[in-house]
């Protein structure tokens, strides 16, 4: 395919994505099965680019607001094709019949996009990066972060085998890997695996889990024989990590108001034969019950930026404030089911305030009889000292610290019984 015909399909696919609900992955999965045609280093270009441009979203549109280019997805991915890739002529763009057709304001973006040295960085919107409470450095660190491939990380069940083995396991079949970084449970592997490949190796050997979802799973810190609620199992990717991590100590039950995702658990716990693990639909017969509660919630979804660029953009202050909403009710019923001294651990992938430390201190000013722990010690046991800095009682894992997806923490023990809620 001629590049501008690359760039045509790039708008397409960047217009179709902003303008749906469905996840960018199967927008674009979609479309190359419904174009045969389309050549290996082709289907390359256009995934990386409309990803690229994605990311990129506002920070290309806040381009084009400086230079008074009219505000189009066409503009944009325009405007960051000829930023990333500068060796190109301006012409070739326009050659070939299914390329791009010349348009009044296309020489501009050109010349604007050539004289940025720099690539454009992605950008929260406006209105959002007021909501994250990270300095310039920070941000720009985490940006550029965002750029990168996310990695494809496993986490071995050591309950049946060790990492090594799963290692050389993977090495053998010509897959490339190492250990991770930090999580003592995990493997990077250099190239992703398709799907039908993966089922015929995992077994139950592993899971698919980004190293950051098992570093912040560490920081709880499950060191003896106790009942743990995930309360927000979903289809159970945290549970299974908890049962082959903890499933010697812990009296596991996992719990989600979604029943098709519950179902899903359901499944899996067959297939995988995790037969200590307690699924419950009903929680209305635990109250004072369990001494861990992990709440892993539904939010906004700003720290996995890099694999749902979509996220950002579709993302409206309503929505937000929805978020924020199910966030506090999740956390008053769990408090209802801890515990006295026993812990809730409130978890986001979200780099935003309101939904983080800010949810937390609102819980707080209602819910006296908890107190938010510190948790440096168990955070600087996992990561250095100098990466955690001075936050004590919370922790963020931004993208930048070791390109993982991004988590926050907070852990909440509770000291008596209070029976007074506050309406939500």
């Amino acid at each position: 395919m001629k590049k501008g015909a690359l760039v045509e399909a790039t708008i397409f696919l960047v217009s179709k994505i902003v303008s749906s609900k469905k996840k960018t992955k199967i927008i674009i999965s979609n479309y190359i099965k419904k174009n045969r045609y389309i050549g290996s280093k082709d289907k390359k270009y256009i995934y990386n680019l409309t990803f690229n441009t994605l990311k990129k979203y506002h920070g290309l549109l806040k381009v084009c607001e400086e230079n008074l280019i009219p505000k189009s997805i066409r503009n944009i991915t325009l405007l960051n094709v000829f930023n990333k890739y500068k060796k190109g002529s301006y012409e070739e763009y326009f050659i070939g019949k299914y390329s791009l057709n010349e348009k009044k304001e296309d020489r501009l973006i050109f010349e604007i996009a050539s004289s940025i040295n720099e690539e454009i960085q992605p950008k929260f919107p406006n209105w959002l990066e007021t909501e994250v409470n990270f300095n310039e450095d920070k941000l720009n660190n985490i940006y550029s972060a965002i750029l990168k491939e996310p990695k494809f990380d496993i986490a071995v069940n050591r309950s049946v085998i060790n990492r090594d083995r799963v290692k050389k396991k993977l090495d053998d079949l010509s897959f490339t890997s190492r250990k991770t970084t930090i999580s003592p449970f995990g493997i990077t592997i250099n190239k992703r695996i398709p799907e039908n490949e993966l089922k015929k190796i995992k077994k139950n050997f592993f899971e698919v889990q980004d190293e950051g979802s098992q570093i912040i799973t560490q920081i709880i810190d499950i060191n003896k024989k106790i009942k743990v609620l995930d309360m927000c199992a979903g289809k159970g990717t945290k549970t299974v990590f908890l049962n082959n991590t903890y499933g010697d100590i812990i009296d596991l039950y996992a719990y989600d108001i979604s029943k098709s995702r519950l179902n899903v658990l359901k499944k899996r716990k067959k297939e995988l034969k995790l037969n200590k693990l307690k699924i419950v639909q009903n929680l209305s017969n635990y109250k004072n019950y369990f001494d861990l509660i992990i709440c892993d919630v539904p939010c906004s979804g700003t720290g996995v930026w890099r694999r749902f660029p979509e996220n950002i953009i579709r993302l409206t202050k309503k929505q937000l404030d929805s978020f924020i909403k199910s966030q506090l009710t999740i956390l008053i019923k769990a408090s209802h089911l801890c515990k006295i001294n026993g812990e809730i651990a409130y978890i986001t992938c979200s780099l935003i305030d309101k939904e983080n430390k800010l949810l937390i201190l609102k819980f707080l000013e209602n819910k006296n009889n908890f107190k938010l722990i510190d948790i440096k010690n168990r955070v600087n046991k996992i990561l250095s000292q100098e990466t955690c800095g001075n936050n004590t009682n919370t922790f963020t894992l931004t993208p930048d610290m070791y390109y993982t997806d991004g988590f926050f923490i907070g852990i909440l023990k509770k000291e008596y019984n209070f029976d007074n809620s506050f309406a939500t």
